[in-house]
């Protein structure tokens, strides 16, 4: 008959455990304390010091900042658009990914997915969502979508008018 097995601690306090013995063990005199790169990564001194995505971090995110801005109030685009118009059309996840970690004063309520639905990701959920939306001017149907027919927003473009799938779009167009 075998003997039960003892709860032992999981594997990597276990680990840390022996490492800081270890390092009592080899110097004596000393308390057993890890390296100081060590203490700084687990008291979480590496810290940003400005808040976190105040500055965009690479080219694309600024991009969809200023495109963002530029969506009038009552008209909504969505996610692959806004990565059209910033120059990266299959960038559609890369700009959801903005939006979840980016700049809150932004009007992120203004970004939709393609089909006119709404963010469960978004500050207090899809109904957080559709309430901004209805400040903004914009009707959300019980099913919790737009009508992007009726509230889509394209910036004027020429001469290839607004559905223009024109890669070099971004260079031609200006707000309305």
């Amino acid at each position: 008959m075998r003997a039960p097995r003892r709860w032992t601690a999981p594997r990597r306090k276990r680990t840390r455990a022996l490492t800081d013995r270890r390092l009592a063990d080899r110097t004596p005199g000393q308390t057993a304390q890890p390296p100081r790169s060590r203490q700084r990564a687990r008291s979480g001194a590496a810290r940003w010091d400005e808040p976190r995505w105040s500055a965009p971090r690479f080219p694309l995110q600024g991009v969809v900042y200023e495109i963002l801005l530029k969506v009038p109030r009552g008209k909504v685009v969505t996610y692959g658009q806004l990565a059209l118009l910033a120059g990266s059309p299959r960038a559609a996840r890369q700009v959801g990914w903005i939006a979840h970690a980016g700049r809150s004063d932004l009007p992120w309520q203004r970004v939709v997915n393609r089909f006119g639905g709404l963010a469960s990701g978004y500050r207090g959920g899809r109904e957080g969502h559709k309430r901004d939306l209805m400040k903004d001017g914009v009707r959300v149907r019980p099913d919790l979508t737009v009508d992007l027919g009726r509230y889509q927003w394209w910036p004027v473009c020429d001469p290839h008018g607004p559905r223009s799938r024109r890669p070099n779009r971004r260079s031609r167009c200006q707000s309305s």
